[in-house]
Parts: structure tokens; C-alpha cells; sequence
């Protein structure tokens, strides 16, 4: 195929902002709501000085009708914690992820001033709170994860040690991911045995179209999803109540409002570290939660943390290979996909974008952006600059689409990204 002109498709992160409460109270340096002023009874304030900046997307069921970027702050006990502020503070926080001035799962937030503690944990921001003043970067790349002379104890966790941001344990090579079916304390949980709930995403029982199967597709035989921990000695295979799937019961009712869906996944995080006797991630680079519904502030089908390891489902979403797909990108550090219009999910050349939900169907990848930031076709990627040739520029390129990737014995590009200034 020869032209001289190649659409590049941009991505958008959606970015929309909460109102103000309506009043406040001062607790330490921080302004809190009203509603705040008493401790509540099941959760201590974090002692930490600092905390680990973490952002997740949230995959709305109904695009538009909620908040899809959450802001958290990780502590030394591993657990995240939601970040309250303003809206113009909150949309700081947001551009400066979007600018790439944040670095989710390295960047860090100074504690020390300005901030207050929730009843539920949550870290309110005060007043005099200047994100840009309190947030740091994080290492630089290439660096590894101790950067400057302050060092934080969630660095010992063995999180974000690849300097790539491709997320935890990198987009090539062998990737050992757990999943986690999830039972409440009054005996909610999907009715999918592990038996099945292994085989809709690994495709252990015969499965035709699952994670594996696609992301192995996608990345043309370069990531290889392995279920469970790839043998690691960390782990006592007995655990494993299907292949790379393992159960367990929490404390709390899903249907509790007073538990957050932060409180939900916290408390998934420290069950399952019991039950292996390690902290998370451990031997595994992605690990997946299966809730059996979301009962208070939902109005999502899955949500995944940027340059992480973690992704939470409810429903039957986990068996959807286009939400698989999509929140495993999140973890891969890819935004969402917008079209010509601007608006997220929009763009449905690709899984970033409104992904098919549905089961075994769901052979799709990334769009032409996407293609270009992952890595898979580095060796099959140009870049044309058409602003160099001056007014009367034309170029033609002969490439092959992605499908091709692996029948292309002269090497041309199947991934063209346009120099537009």
C-alpha cells in the first residue's frame, strides 16, 4: 500500500472534576468535611511522611456518567488511600499526569503539611495544598527507584522497579499473573467456579478467546501470560485452587456502605498477602480481583491502576476479553483512547477505547498511538515529518498492517506516527 498521508489516532484522558463539599472543618493542617470530624471506629490515620502517588482508570459502564481518573496515595502498608481536594487541586493533580509531570506508582506526595486525614482514611487536602510545591516526580529513567536522599518503605515492596513504565514487570517476556475470586463475609461471590473463572482468562480448560490468547496475538509471541507464579518458590502451589487462581473470604459485607470501594480492595490485598505469606505483587506482575458485584459508588465494570500490578472487575466483566485487554493496558501505562470528538472511549479502532464487552469476542488490539508508545513493532515503526519538506512536501510509504507484522520479509514499517509540530 503506498500514500502520502498516514492518520495518526491521538489519545485523550477524560478529566472531569467534583464539586466542592459544602463545609469544612479544620482537622490538623487540612480542612475536612463536616461529616469527617469524628475518627471512624475501623480505620487509623496513615503515619507515613509521604506517600506513593497512584491513579487508576475507572471503565464506566455508561461513558460519561462518572468520574473515570481516581487519585490515590499508597502508604508503607501497601494500601491506597483516596485523595480529596478542591476541584482546582484535583485538576492539578490530573494535569500534571496527563503532562507527565506525575509518575503513577513512583511519584510521591509530602504528608507533612497542609494535608488532613477523613474518618474513612481518605487524605484531604488543605487550603494552602500547591500539588506542583508537594508533588515530586519520582526517579528518572534508568535510575531505578531510590532517587535523591529520601527514601520511602514502599520501595522494598518490589514495585515499579522497571524502568520502561511499561507497568510492573514489562510487556515482553514471561508474565506470571494471579487472579483473585473474591468471597464477603455473608457468602457473595461470583457463581463461576476458579475451575472456570482460570479458563475464561487464561484459557486452561480450552477457553478459544481469552487474555492470553489475545495479548499473546497482540504482541505477535513476545508476552507470554503465564497463570500463577511461574514456579516461583515463593509460594506453596496447594494455594492455587485453579490454575493462577486462588480464593478467599474477606471480613466485610460488599453491601456495607460504610466500607469504600478502596476499603474493598485494601482489604482483598491483605487477605490474599496472607494466604501466600508475602507482599504483593510478589512473584506475580499482574494481579486480578474478581468481586461478585459493586453495591456504593459504582457505575464502573472495572478499573485498573496506571504503571501497576492491580486490576479490579466486578461481575462477569472478568470474563470479557475487550475489559481484560483495556485494564491490562492501564497496568501497561496506556491512556484512554478518544476520537476526532475529543471524548474518551470514543475511538473504537482500538481496546483503549469503549472495548466489546462481551465473551470471545474480542479480537481486537491497540489503535495505531497505542501501537506506537507499547513497543511490540519497534523494529517496524517510522516516523515522517512532513513540516521538514516545506510547502510542496509529499512522501510515499509502502507498509503492512499489524496482522502482518510477522509476514513482512522486506521490514517494512506497520506503525507510521506523523510529525505534525
Amino acid at each position: 500500500m503506498k500514500f502520502a498521508y498516514v492518520p495518526f489516532f491521538a489519545s485523550t484522558l477524560a478529566m472531569p472534576i467534583a464539586a466542592d463539599g459544602a463545609s469544612t472543618r479544620l482537622r490538623g493542617n487540612a480542612r475536612v468535611d463536616a461529616s469527617d470530624q469524628e475518627a471512624h471506629p475501623k480505620r487509623t490515620p496513615p503515619k507515613d511522611q509521604d506517600c506513593i502517588i497512584q491513579v487508576a482508570a475507572l471503565l464506566e459502564i455508561e461513558p460519561g456518567t462518572i468520574d473515570d481518573v481516581k487519585i490515590d496515595c499508597q502508604g508503607s502498608d501497601g494500601m491506597f488511600q483516596p485523595v480529596k481536594g478542591s476541584p482546582s487541586q484535583m485538576a492539578k493533580i490530573k494535569k500534571m499526569f496527563a503532562d507527565g509531570e506525575l509518575n503513577p506508582g513512583k511519584s510521591r506526595m509530602d504528608l507533612s503539611k497542609n494535608v488532613g486525614f477523613g474518618r474513612n482514611k481518605e487524605i484531604v487536602l488543605g487550603a494552602g495544598f500547591d500539588p506542583k510545591a508537594s508533588i515530586r516526580k519520582g526517579p528518572p529513567e534508568g535510575k531505578g527507584v531510590n532517587n535523591g536522599s529520601r527514601s520511602h518503605p514502599i520501595f522494598d515492596r518490589g514495585l515499579q522497579t522497571n524502568p520502561t513504565d511499561y507497568g510492573n514487570g514489562g510487556v515482553e517476556g514471561d508474565k506470571p499473573i494471579l487472579v483473585v475470586k473474591v468471597t464477603d463475609a455473608s457468602n457473595r461471590a461470583r457463581p463461576e467456579s476458579a475451575t472456570v473463572i482460570s479458563d475464561d482468562i487464561f484459557g486452561t480448560n480450552g477457553d478459544p478467546v481469552n487474555l492470553k490468547s489475545q495479548l499473546e496475538g497482540c504482541s505477535m509471541g513476545k508476552l507470554n501470560i503465564i497463570p500463577g507464579d511461574n514456579g516461583s518458590e515463593l509460594v506453596d502451589q496447594s494455594v492455587y485452587a485453579a490454575p493462577g487462581t486462588i480464593e478467599v473470604t474477606l471480613d466485610i459485607d460488599l453491601t456495607d456502605s460504610s466500607y469504600s470501594n478502596n476499603d474493598v480492595m485494601n482489604a482483598v490485598t491483605a487477605k490474599v498477602e496472607n494466604k501466600l505469606d508475602l507482599t504483593l505483587p510478589g512473584p506475580y506482575d499482574q494481579v486480578i480481583y474478581v468481586l461478585e458485584q459493586c453495591y456504593y459508588s459504582c457505575g464502573w465494570a472495572a478499573y485498573a491502576y496506571y504503571n501497576s500490578w492491580i486490576s479490579v472487575y466486578i461481575s462477569d466483566y472478568y470474563k470479557h476479553v475487550g475489559v481484560l485487554v483495556h485494564e491490562l493496558g492501564h497496568n501497561f501505562n496506556l491512556a484512554h483512547s478518544g476520537g476526532l470528538n475529543g471524548a474518551a472511549y470514543s475511538d473504537h479502532t482500538g481496546m483503549m477505547g469503549n472495548p466489546l464487552f462481551y465473551d470471545d469476542i474480542g479480537k481486537m488490539c491497540y489503535n495505531a498511538a497505542k501501537n506506537w508508545q507499547i513497543g511490540w513493532y519497534d523494529d517496524r515503526k517510522q516516523t515522517v515529518s512532513p513540516l521538514s519538506g516545506g510547502g510542496d512536501w509529499s512522501q510515499a510509504v509502502t507498509m503492512v498492517g499489524i496482522a502482518d507484522y510477522l509476514n513482512n520479509p522486506d521490514g517494512r514499517p506497520v506503525v507510521i506516527k506523523l510529525e505534525t509540530g
